[in-house]
């Protein structure tokens, strides 16, 4: 037997199996000293090989002389027989659970015994132990229990032949198993481990009868159940034919297009089905699982309509059905089975318009409802509260389809825009100040000044766009515009006695977002066949569907789609979502521009040199012909184009 000492149990079995060359499954050991101290911890083993021992017990009854000595176990005691003048002394080797000292030295291998020798045993007991372990699972929802019961154990020498050399070996004299975990023992142990909600008293009850217990759930959370929404059937067909599908590159029938659905008094335009409330659940901790609560929908009768019963809405009039923020109408429809021109004049109705010719130069149409007009447009002005679609060619004309929301969404990028701009520049005044990097004598207000002059001009440009939106727009909000003119352009940023004053222009502008887009009504959308020389600005989707685009300006609170065969040449394109074009730019080289925010993606099929493409701030051109060409930012904001040589 060998003795290794290390501060760990594994070291010493480590440099036990290293040394003796002995798999670890191999060895026989046993812990003979363990100390603990406040620094430091000691644990002595003694190592026996089992191969070997095997061995040596085999070879210990053979080829036994005459002349050898002898050591037996005869009912509990050791007899050693010395043996002749020329015969081999015998020797005695500790077994499992035994200790021997010899003239009152402990040995630990095969050692000379001698009729005289002060032979000294003693068996090691086994003490009885319990172990319990609770485990938590990774979501908190359920609690394991294993539970392991250790007896006491008591030994006695077993009797053993004659042998010359003798390895002692036990007998279990008496077992005794430890008592078992009574439920409230359990039950304490789990407020001790923190879980404290969805246990099994009946299940432990059960436990406590087992004579070992392995990972069993004791405990069990429950989960939340989400509320199940109201849904509103909505008997008319929302938003017809204006929808976009990537995947189907037919072209549509504008016939199709501009058919205005038209319902008759009490028809049902919508039933609602009430949802149920959930549940919130918890965890084994007795944290609360919030349920996903569903939200609060509108439904509401408007101009046109009635309620039938609670729950169902009917047309109280003929017209077309619409439906904005949870508010269900019947409008009427206005139609011009001619041309809008001198002879019939501008157009102003509160409802839909439908136009059956084209809207000639200088004309205006402006509707509460939708405007559709199969014809086209030259040096002309459409504006709509709703849905707008033109068949025709649009020439040097204005076409604004969402009233007053397109100025809201306007203001808000410039607001979000801005707002992210003076995150950054918190945070670079804060880092100049906490490194003292320009020095002591220097306050918040030069700093400032500094930062935008130098790393953050777009600030300056931002705020000059929204005030020019004011001036455009005759409306403003007094105190972004004082914080402007005041705090951020030209030598005002002195004024600043503290980096704060920029922390409350954030915040103002974060209410006034949140306040514009409460107001903003659901998106309204634009369907075109081609303009050129005009401008388009839409709160939803502008979608084209026939030849395309020539030195435009578009602007989309949603997403700019071009189904085949669309091109666009020259221009600059602006959405809030994401742009889809089949082919971009010419052979030429015809400037063309395209934007979305640095969440945005843009598109195209076939993309020429000197396209712009922005996402974000980050711009690049692209200079050789290419396909399959997509942009967007990656997670570190890089500008990304994915694209193919032509």
């Amino acid at each position: 037997m060998e003795k290794y000492s290390g501060n760990t149990l594994e070291k010493c079995l480590m440099e036990a199996s290293k040394e003796l060359n002995i798999p670890l499954d191999s060895l026989e050991y046993e812990v003979i000293k363990e100390s603990k101290g406040l620094f430091k911890k000691n644990v002595t083993i003694r190592v026996k090989n089992k191969t070997s021992s095997l061995k040596n017990e085999i070879n210990e009854t053979k080829n036994i002389k005459k002349e050898d000595a002898q050591i037996k176990v005869l009912q509990g005691k050791i007899v050693i027989t010395d043996g002749k003048e020329y015969g081999k002394s015998a020797k005695i080797i500790p077994g499992e659970n035994v200790v021997i000292k010899l003239n009152g030295e402990e040995i630990f291998e095969a050692t000379e015994v001698f009729s005289n020798t002060e032979v000294e045993i003693n068996l090691m007991e086994q003490e009885s132990k319990r172990y319990i372990n609770i485990e938590v699972s990774k979501d908190k929802m359920e609690a394991y229990l294993t539970v392991k019961y250790v007896p006491h154990i008591v030994y006695a020498l077993e009797d053993q032949e004659p042998a010359n050399t003798l390895t002692l070996k036990t007998k279990i004299l008496k077992e005794e198993f430890p008592p078992k975990f009574t439920q409230n023992e359990i039950v304490a142990y789990l407020k001790d481990a923190k879980v404290i909600q969805g246990i099994n008293y009946e299940h432990i009850n059960k436990l406590t009868k087992m004579d070992e217990v392995n990972n069993i759930i004791i405990a069990r959370g429950e989960i939340a159940i989400d509320d199940l929404p109201d849904v509103i059937d909505i008997r008319f067909n929302l938003k017809k034919s204006l929808s976009f599908d990537s995947n189907n590159q037919d072209r549509i029938d504008y016939k199709d297009v501009c058919a205005v659905e038209s319902v008759t008094p009490g028809e049902v335009l919508a039933v609602l089905t009430k949802g149920t409330k959930g549940k919130d659940g918890f965890d084994v901790y007795g944290k609360a699982i919030k349920r996903k609560e569903a939200k609060q929908v509108t439904f509401k009768a408007g101009k046109g309509t009635e309620f039938k019963d609670g729950s169902t809405i009917i047309a109280s009039m003929a017209g077309k059905p619409t439906l904005k923020s949870g508010v269900f109408e019947v409008n009427e429809v206005y139609e011009v089975k001619s041309d809008v021109d001198i002879n019939t004049g501008s157009v102003k109705f509160n409802g839909n318009v439908k136009i059956f010719g084209a809207v000639k130069e200088g004309m205006k149409v402006e509707a509460t409802g939708d405007i559709e007009v199969l014809g086209g447009l030259e040096s002309a002005l459409l504006y709509s509260y709703g849905n707008i679609s033109v068949i025709g060619n649009i020439l040097r004309s204005t076409i604004t389809a969402g009233g007053t929301d397109t100025d809201k969404l306007t203001l808000v990028k410039l607001y979000e825009d801005l707002l992210w701009s003076l995150n950054e520049l918190i945070l670079a005044t804060e880092e100049v100040k906490k490194f003292n990097l320009l020095g002591n004598n220097i306050t918040d207000g030069q700093i400032i000044k500094l930062l935008i002059e130098t790393k953050f001009k777009s600030i300056i440009k931002t705020c000059e766009t929204i005030l020019l939106t004011y001036k455009e727009k005759n409306s403003s909000n007094d105190t972004i515009e004082k914080y402007i003119r005041y705090k951020l352009l030209g030598f005002t940023p002195l004024t600043i006695k503290h980096y704060s004053e920029v922390v409350n222009l954030n915040g103002i502008l974060k209410n006034e977002i949140k306040e514009l887009k409460s107001k903003t009504s659901i998106p309204v959308d634009t369907a075109l066949n081609y303009c050129q020389e005009s401008e388009i600005n839409c709160s939803g989707d502008i979608i084209f569907q026939g030849k395309g685009l020539y030195q435009s300006k578009l602007k989309a609170g949603g997403s700019i789609y071009f189904k085949a065969p669309s091109v666009v040449r020259g221009g600059t394109l602006e959405a809030e979502k994401e742009i889809n074009c089949k082919t971009v730019g010419s052979l030429g080289g015809v400037a063309t521009k395209l934007w979305v925010p640095k969440h945005g993606h843009i598109y195209a099929e076939v993309a020429y040199q000197n396209t712009y493409f922005s996402v974000g701030e980050k711009e690049v051109i692209l200079d050789v012909p290419s396909k399959k060409v997509h942009v967007y930012l990656d997670q570190d904001e890089f500008i990304i184009m994915d694209r193919f040589n032509i």
